[in-house]
């Protein structure tokens, strides 16, 4: 099973940190094969409007990624109660079947308890409009859950191990149901 753990912040740490703490949770299965992304890394295109396999670059190594995986962890800093533009366009970018049956766990990070309610708000409506799979039990952490920019809260770490291993568990689960989705072709036109 390959899982993408994708950071979706341009600047800061913390949602990185949560997804690296997250990568190394799932890279604990043997089933599983993870990778790590940082999109502050990439030099991601905004979306025009083409097709997106059609793309270069980091643009084409993102959708690419998304396209080969079979589940996410996917994280955001939390911006006006909102997902990152930049989390947002990599959404925009992707071929519409490109999250169909897969699984996706939702990490958010923010300055205050505030934007909690985010994940359910912004970041489920999101996935379901892929038609993916969303593990219950997103998680949220802020400031006070972390210290000299580590993941530091005994119940953050806590919620970030079910829900991993709840990606897990879903994803095999679906495993054999997901093969017969029909999913995108990542061959240049």
């Amino acid at each position: 099973m390959k899982v993408l753990a994708l950071s979706g912040s341009l600047s800061g740490s913390k949602t990185y940190t949560v997804i690296k703490e997250a990568a190394a949770l799932l890279s604990e299965f043997d089933s599983v094969e993870v990778e790590a992304l940082n999109l502050a890394d990439l030099k991601v295109e905004f979306c025009d409007g083409r097709d997106p396999l059609t793309y270069e670059g980091d643009t084409d190594l993102i959708i690419r990624k998304i396209v080969e995986a079979d589940a996410f962890v996917i994280g955001t800093p939390i911006y006006r109660g909102s997902l990152t533009g930049a989390l947002k366009n990599v959404f925009d970018l992707i071929p519409n079947d490109a999250l169909r049956g897969k699984v996706i766990g939702f990490v958010a990070t923010g300055g205050t308890y505030h934007h909690y309610l985010a994940i359910e708000h912004q970041l489920n409506p999101l996935a379901s409009y892929f038609r993916a799979h969303i593990v219950p039990g997103g998680v949220y952490a802020h400031n006070d859950h972390f210290q000299n920019g580590q993941l530091t809260d005994a119940d953050i770490k806590r919620r970030l191990k079910e829900l991993t291993h709840s990606l897990v568990s879903l994803a095999s689960a679906l495993d054999g149901e997901r093969a017969e989705v029909r999913q995108p072709e990542i061959t240049r036109r």
